[in-house]
């Protein structure tokens, strides 16, 4: 299974139907919500597992490095064929 670490990890579409307040005509309206890539979406989920590790004596900026570095590592794994 390949996957884009860009791609969204929970994109949303919405169509729904929409009066034009000027003309009266009804319409489809689309909005999407693209939210958090899959890479970041990952990099929290690690970084969630590594701040609540109480014996892991890492700062901010070592925690939020290693949870990109965990993320990538999985995007990595998931791209192996």
């Amino acid at each position: 299974m390949k996957t884009e670490p860009n791609a969204p990890a929970n994109p949303l579409d919405a169509v729904w139907d929409k009066k034009d307040s000027i003309t009266g005509k009804w319409s489809k309206a689309i909005t999407q919500h693209r939210g958090l890539t899959k890479r970041e979406y990952f990099a929290a989920m690690a970084m969630q597992g590594i701040r609540s590790n109480q014996n892991l004596m890492l700062d901010a900026e070592a925690a939020s490095i290693q949870a990109v570095n965990d993320a990538d590592a999985l995007i990595n794994a998931l791209n192996k064929e």
